[in-house]
């Protein structure tokens, strides 16, 4: 079921990196969401909108036979809660999140970048110390480490 949760833009960034999918599904697995307390809605900030895909079976049930817009069921309640007791630094939690798309892309792109570097490496200890590929190869590694960065 895709249902909107509509957060704080603080909240929408805390959850950023992480499957937002997960973080709601692992989230109503573990917590009782007719009895999390109300959210602060943050007075004055920005708010934003995510559609979540929830598939924790007692939830949908709750949405089919509850009014549509009852405070009751709101991910955005549910996701301000973990924001505010932290929940991405409990490592059982996270156990049973992945990274975003666009999260494993930069992992990756990290271990190209590393492989690249360790192959340079290994290049420029072959080469004789006066070689003027050296001087190139170093150049390289550090347009690399600004990638590095960069990402």
């Amino acid at each position: 079921m895709r249902v909107a949760a509509n957060m704080s833009k603080d909240v929408a960034e805390y959850y950023g990196d992480y499957n937002l999918d997960e973080i709601v599904n692992e989230m109503l697995r573990r917590y009782d969401i007719t009895t999390l307390p109300s959210t602060s809605m943050r007075r004055g900030g920005q708010r934003v909108e995510r559609v979540i895909d929830v598939t924790n079976e007692d939830f949908i049930v709750m949405k089919e036979h509850m009014p549509s817009r009852t405070k009751l069921l709101s991910l955005g309640r549910l996701l301000e809660y973990g924001y505010n007791i932290d929940i991405l630094t409990n490592d059982d939690f996270m156990q049973h999140i992945s990274l975003s798309q666009k999260e494993k892309k930069q992992v990756t792109y990290m271990e190209h970048v590393d492989k690249a570097i360790s192959h340079i490496e290994k290049a420029v200890s072959l080469l004789p110390e006066d070689s003027k590929q050296i001087r190139v190869l170093e150049e390289v590694l550090e347009i690399l480490d600004v990638v590095r960065i960069q990402i």
